[in-house]
């Protein structure tokens, strides 16, 4: 008899969980999710679908922990007294702005209120996220869905170089490049040295611009428009930009968050995921 009831609240819950599956709308963590913020143009294979939500959290996770320090340093911004005169967190701002390849002296004990302000706006330009879209379509891209020999062998899911020898992989067996594709201990330690890169390096300067810009017009973040400053990224130019909005338009949910945990319970059959 009990095995018969567990079977009974089993079909009533299987029962409730298609009729909400079949609304226009779907309730996840008490927010209302338009179904179109979960679908994409093209259709996604389950393997696709599995890429995403194994990359996205990891993604979602390393977009926090800048955020969290962009808002850390935001926050010292009107502490000028503290930061320069009583030196609190003068060195942790050095230290920042070291990772973030600007010179020790950025930040010094000797720089005026409106010096200190100005050098914190400087900084937070590279301390900024990527969007979530727009890096989820590079590593689409550079690891064909995660398929690539990089992205199983040696994490590498953006098709980050280096330069010395056994840093990574050469790109093929019988290349005489003067680099390899750079081997990372975990995904996570890759997303975050792509992260850098655009953050720093020289040749991504108008991303950063054009992220400030997105800003002060309340319109970030948005991948879109930023993928098309990354022609530089590869020597496909213009192609390569084409590609990648085409990948944010047809491949990527609206909504990440709520696609990784709706599939997420489907698979699983979470039912503390819904209301």
């Amino acid at each position: 008899m009990a095995r018969k009831g567990f079977h009974l609240v089993l079909l009533v819950f299987l029962g409730g969980l298609m009729l909400l599956l079949s609304c226009d709308d779907v309730i996840i963590k008490r927010k209302k999710i338009k179904t179109d913020d979960l679908t994409t143009l093209r259709p996604l294979p389950s393997g696709h679908k599995q890429f995403i939500i194994k990359i996205y959290p990891k993604i979602a996770n390393a977009n926090l922990e800048i955020e969290i320090r962009r808002e850390g340093i935001k926050r010292l911004r009107s502490r000028y007294r503290d930061v320069v005169e009583k030196k609190q967190r003068l060195i942790w701002l050095k230290e920042i702005a070291a990772e973030h390849k600007f010179e020790d002296s950025l930040f010094s004990s000797s720089m005026s209120e409106q010096e200190f302000h100005a050098k914190i706006d400087t900084l937070l330009t590279r301390v900024d996220i990527i969007p979530e879209n727009l890096v989820l379509a590079q590593a689409i891209v550079e690891s064909g869905w995660g398929k690539s020999k990089f992205a199983k062998e040696v994490n590498n899911y953006f098709g980050i170089r280096c330069f010395t020898p056994g840093c990574g992989m050469k790109p093929s067996a019988s290349s005489d490049s003067t680099f390899w594709v750079k081997k990372f201990p975990t995904i996570e330690a890759c997303i975050e040295e792509y992260l850098r890169i655009l953050n720093t390096v020289n040749t991504y300067d108008n991303l950063r611009k054009a992220r400030i810009s997105l800003r002060q017009a309340n319109d970030f973040p948005n991948g879109m428009e930023l993928s098309r400053r990354l022609k530089k990224y590869s020597e496909s130019g213009s192609q390569y930009t084409n590609l990648l909005t085409s990948i944010i338009k047809n491949y990527i949910p609206k909504n990440l968050e709520a696609f990784v945990k709706y599939q997420g319970s489907a698979n699983m059959y979470e039912e503390d995921i819904f209301e």
